[in-house]
């Protein structure tokens, strides 16, 4: 049986090709929260995705100033490997709706699904992390985020974070919160 948030959430047009000039659409788009009864129903419904129907799923914005990344669409997607134009592809996505969303609101909170994250992943797509690491560090001031709320936490991904919460500044890690659903 799903479940679904009942939240509805903007996307881009029907562009993988992203620009300043990018107009987000507001959709019906509640994927944060939806359950699938099987994994492999998830996966068959994954797999039938286009390009464009994947970002719009990996990464969209609620109509106030919420933008939800879910993580288990992007892993869908790249497998094992990841094409680094695939990977642009999605950085530039998140650019271009996280700059939409900070030209319609002052600061915005995000949520993010870590469902399937493994700590495999961190090897498999370091460049990946460390590119949408440092493109929203240096294009994204931390005093536009409201806070971080980070679901479905892996027991792995949670030791993680409370190992390298150390090295992060108190200002950071108090927008972060891990949260179970």
């Amino acid at each position: 049986m799903l479940t679904e948030e009942n939240d509805e959430c903007a996307s881009s047009s029907a562009s993988s090709e992203m620009n300043a000039t990018t107009n987000f659409a507001l959709l019906d788009l509640p994927f944060l929260f939806t359950r699938f009864a099987t994994r492999k129903e998830y996966k068959a419904y994954l797999e039938s995705l286009s390009m464009d129907e994947y970002l719009q799923r990996f990464c969209y914005m609620a109509k106030t100033n919420h933008i939800v990344v879910d993580y288990s669409v992007f892993n869908a997607r790249v497998k094992r490997s990841m094409d680094p134009t695939v990977a642009n592809t999605f950085i530039s996505f998140m650019v271009a709706l996280f700059d939409y969303a900070l030209e319609t609101f002052p600061s915005i909170t995000v949520h993010v699904n870590v469902d399937s994250f493994q700590m495999v992943h961190v090897e498999r797509h370091y460049d990946f992390f460390w590119n949408i690491s440092t493109t929203f560090q240096a294009r994204f001031p931390l005093k536009q985020l409201n806070v971080c709320y980070i679901y479905n936490v892996p027991f792995l991904f949670s030791t993680l974070m409370s190992c390298i919460a150390v090295f992060i500044d108190k200002e950071t890690k108090a927008k972060l919160k891990l949260a179970q659903c």
